[in-house]
């Protein structure tokens, strides 16, 4: 089942999110629901709000909500091989979506997408994280 959630996830999304297929809504929930278990969070919100039609709406906005309700947007850039530090997470797609983070900004020195509500620091240079808000951390 992860398999499948994993490929429905790669699905590619084009330079405005719009689908290269169309998919029905069902697929678009299980892709963000794929998403979010792999700490993806922004790609699941993206897959979320591609859901249109009146029988599966109500569980996207639902969704959506309690993301926008836990999540902030970040923009992080920091050296190749920086440490992200953040308090731990005990929500499973919480602690995924820092562990994602955490491993953008080791291995490419970058990291834009939604995290936790929390403060997270890069070396000496800290971000507080605000839920619905953006946030941006430079660190040298």
């Amino acid at each position: 089942m992860v398999q499948i959630f994993t490929k429905l996830c790669a699905i590619p999304l084009g330079r405005h999110h719009e689908l290269a297929v169309d998919l029905d809504a069902e697929l678009h929930l299980l892709a963000a629901e794929a998403a979010v278990a792999q700490g993806q969070i922004a790609q699941a919100v993206a897959r979320l709000q591609r859901v249109t039609d009146d029988e599966h709406r109500p569980e996207a906005d639902e969704t959506l909500a309690s993301l926008s309700e836990r999540y902030g947007s970040v923009r992080i850039s920091a050296p190749v091989g920086s440490e992200l530090s953040c308090p731990p997470r005990f929500v499973p797609d919480e602690k995924a979506a820092v562990a994602a983070a955490a491993e953008a900004v080791a291995s490419e020195g970058r990291f834009v997408g939604l995290l936790p509500a929390v403060a997270c620091t890069v070396g000496t240079a800290s971000v507080g994280i605000v839920a619905g808000g953006h946030a941006e951390l430079v660190a040298q």
